[in-house]
């Protein structure tokens, strides 16, 4: 939203969009809300990030044209936009269904370690695709497209991944976003990391300590498993995030 500082107006911040919204003051609370389900996602909160999500689609809605009211909660929501939604009327009423059931769940009953996979499965097949549609039909606005291009790719792999893995009754798909929450820690290790610890790890990268720790594990790796299966990250060049 626009905010009022004063007699100045100063935009919302985002830090993961590269495009912003035309009806921003419309949009912006809700892409916050994106926002923090990313750092959610980072700090492997799963079910919380799910919630968050969902509490971030309902604030669009409700501030889209469709005839919302007051009262209304999600579902009323999603019934009037489907009036204007092509894409909404496609979505399954069973499966937002179990997405409005599980984030009430979570929200008044809390959450534990086991709930991340079905968390997890709920926010890449089902909240993702609802936020897609609304914001694109109500909105004109793609936010997938929107987000910046390192985060947009990752999170396309993440939908992937958990699909698959379904596919072949994985009973986990948590590790599905495994990749995408370590782009978000690396990217912003500066916001979360004393001056000792960058200084740390720029002096590692300079005089090669990180390399031959690096080379140490990949080495010790090689000897279990097959050098093929051997990858360095491509977000941090290491190896440690990868589940081989």
């Amino acid at each position: 939203m626009i905010r009022s500082s004063g007699d100045q107006e100063e935009q919302g911040t985002l830090h993961f969009f590269r495009r912003r919204p035309a009806h921003e003051s419309a949009l912006i609370s809700s892409l916050q809300s994106i926002e923090t389900t990313f750092f959610l996602i980072a700090l492997r909160r799963h079910p919380h990030a799910l919630t968050t999500l969902v509490s971030g689609i309902e604030s669009g809605l409700q501030a889209a044209d469709i005839g919302s009211k007051k009262g209304d909660n999600l579902q009323d929501l999603i019934q009037k936009a489907r009036v204007r939604s092509p894409r909404l009327r496609q979505l399954s009423d069973i499966e937002l269904d179990q997405l409005r059931l599980a984030r009430n769940r979570f929200t008044h009953r809390g959450f534990s370690p086991k709930d991340d996979s079905e968390a997890v499965g709920l926010l890449l097949q089902i909240a993702v695709p609802l936020a897609d549609a609304a914001y694109s039909d109500l909105y004109d606005f793609d936010f997938r497209q929107a987000l910046l291009e390192e985060y947009m790719q990752l999170l396309d792999v993440a939908v992937s991944v958990c699909t698959r893995a379904r596919s072949v009754n994985v009973s986990d798909v948590s590790y599905s976003l495994n990749a995408f929450g370590h782009l978000i820690r690396w990217k912003f290790q500066e916001n979360f990391s004393a001056g000792w610890q960058l200084k740390a790890l720029n002096d590692a990268d300079e005089f090669g300590a990180r390399y031959d720790h690096v080379a140490k594990e990949i080495g010790e790796l090689e000897r279990l498993v097959s050098a093929a299966c051997v990858l360095d990250c491509p977000i941090c060049d290491g190896i440690k995030e990868w589940r081989l």
